[in-house]
């Protein structure tokens, strides 16, 4: 029998992940590792849903790594967020929305990858 249940959100806004015990009934919230600025992870509660796509050269090598990828040319969370009000051309949000449009072709080119 499961000892443990994980919940996640992907939320339009922000995504959250969270665990419960189910025998102690102990729960919490996760903080998620993510981008808050080049070369600095920090955990949050909340993971904006954002991600800036970074062009060639616009930040030093290993400026969007990540523990789990060095070789990061993109950002998702906090610093895509700040970062992507100041170039909103390079800047992907509300995706779930755009692709739970009726009006969307699901299978054409919509998002980036």
């Amino acid at each position: 029998m499961a000892q443990h249940v994980v919940g996640i959100d992907l939320g339009t806004t922000n995504c959250a992940v969270s665990w419960r015990n189910l025998e102690n009934e102990v729960a919490d919230v996760i903080a998620i590792p993510q981008l808050t600025a080049p070369g600095t992870v920090e955990a949050r509660l909340l993971l904006p849903s954002f991600m800036y796509l970074s062009k060639e050269g616009e930040f030093p090598k290993g400026a969007l790594a990540l523990p789990w990828s060095k070789d990061a040319t993109y950002a998702v969370g906090e610093f895509a967020r700040s970062h992507g009000a100041k170039v909103p051309a390079r800047l992907v949000s509300s995706g779930k929305s755009w692709l739970s449009h009726s009006g969307v072709d699901r299978t054409g080119a919509l998002l980036p990858w």
